[in-house]
C-alpha cells in the first residue's frame, strides 16, 4: 500500500468553509462532481489526476492548497485543486506528522521546526487566532533574520501564504496588513523607487505587533471586532459642513480615488469621507473637478457649498462613507467664512485615536496667509517645489508639492498671475491639498482645478510668457537647505523618531538572525537615542533601544527586538504629530 506524506493531513483538514475562503462554493459543488485519483507520491509532492476531457494533474504540496500546481488556465484556487483536497479526506493518513524538514544552510530562513508543525496545526484544528498569529510572526521574524537587502520573491510569496491563512482564519487585520507587506516586498525585490526599505520594516513591524496583540486578546478571552478587522459602523448625521479641500490620490498598485475634507462647525470636528475605485474598475470613475462624483454632485459643487449629511456611515477608523441610504440634506452657497476661527478651531487638538495598525493618522491644518513668497524653489534631491508662506502670526510654513504634476501646474500659475490667495489647507505639517483665493473666497482643489488665467495667456505672446515664468520657479534651486527637508516643521518628539527609524533600518537591512553584528558606532548611536528618548520621557523607547543594542550572552530574539522597537517608535512619532505633543 502507498504511504502518503503526513503533511497531507493539513489539506485533508480543510473545511468547506475554509476552501470557500480560498475559492468560493460554487467550486467546491462542481469540485464534488471530478474523480481523483492518486498518481505519484513524492516526500513534497502529492501528484493527483482528475478525471474529464483534459486529465489535470493536480500536484499538492506541504504549503497548502494556495501553492498547489494544476496546469489549467484558471487563477488562484482554481476547481481541480479544491477536487484534490475533497481527495485528501477520503485517503488513509498516518496518524502522526512526519518531522519537519532542516532548513537549508544556504537559505539562512529561521522559521526553524515551527513551520510544518505549526502550519498543519493550523489547518488540522481549522486555525484558531493564536496559531495564525504566531505562524505570522514566525515568518516576519524569519525574513527579518534574512535582512532587508536580502529579500526577495521567494519572500513575497511567503508574506502571501501567511496573508492567506490569516484570511482562512477569518483575521481580516491581520490579512490586510500581511497583504500590504508582501506588496511591498515584491516592490523591494524588484528594485522599485517609489519603495525603499524603510516602508518594508515598517510593514512588517505592523504584522509583527499587530499578532502579538491577537495572542494577547485570543488566547484568554473573545477576539475583539477591531483585531478581527471588523470595523464596528455607525449611521450618523453630521452637522454643517465647511469644505476644506478635495485631494485625488493614485496608489502604488494603481487604486485611484479622492478624500474630501470638511470642518463640522457643528459639532468642532473634522470630517473625511475617501471615495476609490481598484485599478481596471469602473471606466466612469474618472479624475474630474465637474464629473458627479459624490451622492450625485460634483466636487467642484461638494467644495464651494456647506452640506450637511443624512444617513452616513462612519467606519470604525472614524472616516464618513457615503452609502445608498445618505444623502445631502442641506445645500448653502459659501460666501464669507471667518478663515482665521476655522483654523483657530481645528488647532486645538486631534483625537490620537486615529492612529492605529495599518494607518498613521492626517492631520489637517487651514493656514490664514498674511503674504506669500511670489517665487517657489526646487528642492533638487526630493524633487519638490517650495511654496513659503507666512501666516498671520508671522510664523514661515514650507509647503511642499511634487515638481512636476497638476499640483505644480495650479501653484504655479497661483502666483504667476497674483492670485489673491486667503488660506492654504495643509495636511501632515507641508502638503497642500486646497487654497481659498479671490473673493468670496473660492476652495480650489490643487490636485483638481485647473487655475483660470488671465485671457491674454490663449495667446502666443501670453504662452511664452507664462513658460517663462515656470521655467524661473524651476531654476530657483539654490536656496533650499534639502538636507534638513526631513526634519522641517517637525517636533522634538519626530525628530528623534527620524534618527532612531534609520538607525534600525540600517540594523535590519544585513540581518539578523546569525547574531548581533554592532559596531562601536552603530553601539553609541543607539546609546544616545536611548539617552534621548529619557531626556523625552519616552521611558519604554529608550529601555528597547538598550535592549537592541545589548551586547550580554543569553537567550535573545533579535529579529522581535528591531521589531517592536520600529512599532513603538512609529507610534510615538504618529500620535506626537497629530497632537502636537511637545516633551514635558
Amino acid at each position: 500500500m502507498t504511504v502518503l506524506p503526513a503533511w497531507l493531513a493539513a489539506t485533508a483538514a480543510l473545511s468547506d468553509d475554509a476552501l470557500a475562503e480560498l475559492g468560493n462554493r460554487g467550486l467546491i459543488r462542481r469540485a464534488q462532481k471530478i474523480e481523483v485519483s492518486l498518481l505519484e507520491v513524492a516526500a513534497k509532492q502529492v501528484s493527483v489526476t482528475c478525471a474529464g476531457t483534459d486529465q489535470l494533474v493536480v500536484k499538492l504540496v506541504p504549503h497548502g492548497p494556495q501553492q498547489a500546481a494544476c496546469p489549467c488556465p484558471a487563477a488562484g484556487v482554481c476547481v481541480h485543486v479544491i477536487a484534490a483536497c475533497l481527495w485528501a479526506r477520503t485517503v488513509e493518513l498516518p496518524d502522526e506528522p512526519a518531522p519537519a524538514a532542516a532548513p537549508s544552510p544556504t537559505s539562512r530562513v529561521v522559521v526553524r521546526d515551527t513551520q510544518t508543525t505549526v502550519a498543519a496545526a493550523i489547518v488540522r484544528e481549522r486555525g484558531t487566532e493564536c496559531e495564525t498569529a504566531q505562524y505570522a510572526i514566525d515568518v516576519v521574524e524569519a525574513l527579518l533574520g534574512l535582512g532587508l537587502s536580502h529579500l526577495s520573491r521567494q519572500s513575497h510569496e511567503r508574506l502571501r501564504g501567511a496573508a492567506q491563512r490569516a484570511k482562512t482564519g477569518k483575521l481580516r487585520l491581520l490579512s490586510l496588513l500581511l497583504e500590504a507587506a508582501a506588496g511591498q516586498v515584491a516592490q523591494l525585490a524588484d528594485d522599485r523607487d517609489e519603495i525603499d526599505e524603510k516602508q518594508v520594516l515598517s510593514a512588517l513591524a505592523q504584522v509583527w505587533a499587530a499578532g502579538h496583540a491577537i495572542l494577547r486578546a485570543s488566547c484568554a478571552a473573545e477576539l475583539p471586532a477591531n483585531l478581527r478587522g471588523i470595523a464596528d459602523s455607525e449611521t450618523v448625521d453630521t452637522g454643517m459642513l465647511v469644505p476644506l479641500g478635495v485631494r485625488w490620490w493614485t496608489s502604488a498598485a494603481g487604486a485611484r480615488g479622492y478624500t474630501a475634507y470638511w470642518w463640522d462647525r457643528d459639532n468642532r470636528r473634522v470630517e473625511t469621507l475617501t471615495n476609490g475605485r481598484s485599478k481596471g474598475s469602473d471606466p466612469g470613475f474618472t479624475k474630474s473637478w465637474t464629473a458627479p462624483l459624490l451622492l450625485g454632485r460634483s466636487l467642484e459643487a461638494i467644495s464651494n457649498s456647506t452640506i450637511r449629511l443624512e444617513g452616513a456611515e462612519r467606519d470604525g477608523t472614524g472616516q464618513l462613507r457615503a452609502t445608498a441610504r445618505t444623502k445631502i440634506a442641506a445645500v448653502d452657497t459659501v460666501e464669507e467664512l471667518d478663515l482665521t476661527e476655522i483654523s483657530r478651531q481645528i488647532g486645538v487638538g486631534v483625537d490620537p485615536a486615529t492612529v492605529g495598525f495599518g494607518r498613521s493618522g492626517t492631520r489637517v491644518q487651514v493656514i490664514v496667509v498674511r503674504e506669500t513668497a511670489r517665487e517657489l524653489l526646487l528642492d533638487e534631491i526630493n524633487q519638490e517645489l517650495v511654496w513659503v508662506v507666512v501666516d498671520q502670526e508671522r510664523n514661515r510654513h514650507e509647503l511642499r508639492v511634487a515638481a512636476a504634476g497638476v499640483e505644480q501646474n495650479a501653484v504655479t500659475l497661483l502666483l504667476a498671475f497674483e492670485q489673491h490667495v486667503r488660506a492654504v489647507v495643509v495636511i501632515d505639517g507641508a502638503l497642500p491639498i486646497a487654497v481659498f483665493a479671490g473673493k468670496p473666497p473660492r476652495n480650489l482643489s490643487l490636485s483638481l482645478t485647473r487655475v483660470a488665467a488671465p485671457p491674454a495667456v490663449s495667446t502666443k505672446r501670453g504662452q511664452r510668457k507664462n513658460e517663462a515664468l515656470v521655467g524661473k520657479v524651476r531654476s530657483a534651486s539654490t536656496d533650499v537647505y534639502a538636507a534638513r527637508r526631513a526634519e522641517y516643521g517637525r517636533n522634538e518628539i519626530e525628530r528623534w523618531a527620524i534618527r532612531t527609524r534609520d538607525v534600525l533600518t540600517g540594523l535590519a537591512a544585513t540581518g539578523v538572525g546569525g547574531g548581533w553584528l554592532l559596531g562601536r558606532r552603530l553601539r553609541e548611536q543607539i546609546d544616545s537615542l536611548a539617552l534621548q528618548a529619557d531626556e523625552l520621557g519616552l521611558a519604554v523607547a529608550a529601555r528597547l533601544l538598550r535592549e537592541v543594542g545589548a551586547v550580554e550572552e543569553g537567550e535573545r530574539n533579535p529579529a522581535a527586538e528591531v521589531l517592536q522597537a520600529v512599532f513603538v517608535t512609529e507610534r510615538i512619532a504618529n500620535i506626537s504629530r497629530l497632537s502636537a505633543l511637545e516633551p514635558s
